[in-house]
């Protein structure tokens, strides 16, 4: 193996093959299928790997001491200010196998009440009969999304 960069967050090598290898040490992330009033709460985030914005599911990084489960409420509600009532596990994503560590814990949510963000992004609440529909077309392509998506519906939470 070739080191290529170290951070304090990333390593990043080139393995046996010569393929690039991103070793994260802070491998994990939760994000969160949020009901409320009826509609899919999603963010649209600007990423600068593909240079445009994303709708995505709110979450981020796991912080150290902090479970899951409380990285997926906090996130929640810095992202949208939306406060989690009850909130399930519906599974994991590993996003990018192939050169990533990264693993993405998926959760369910109902809304219990709302307060003032504390992030700036953009929050859009989404009807629920539209997002089959901006999957289905592409409108909507984050892989995280849509495999909560999938789970909640084959899990008969949609």
């Amino acid at each position: 193996m070739k080191a290529l960069l170290h951070t304090e967050t990333y390593q990043i090598y080139t393995d046996e093959e010569d393929d690039i290898v991103i070793q994260d040490n802070f491998p994990e992330s939760a994000v969160v299928f949020a009901i409320y009033e009826g509609k899919l709460a999603v963010v649209k985030q600007f990423r600068s790997g593909i240079g445009t914005a994303t709708v995505e599911l709110p979450g981020g990084g796991v912080e150290e001491n902090e479970t899951e489960i409380e990285a997926a409420k906090r996130e929640l509600l810095e992202e949208t200010g939306l406060i989690a009532g009850h909130i399930q596990y519906l599974g994991r994503s590993m996003p990018q196998p192939y050169f990533s560590n990264h693993v993405c814990h998926l959760f369910f949510a109902t809304i219990s009440d709302r307060t003032t963000k504390s992030e700036e992004m953009e929050v859009v609440l989404v009807p629920l009969e539209q997002v089959e529909d901006h999957i289905r077309t592409g409108k909507w392509q984050h892989s995280e999304l849509v495999h909560a998506y999938s789970l909640a519906k084959l899990n008969g939470l949609l």
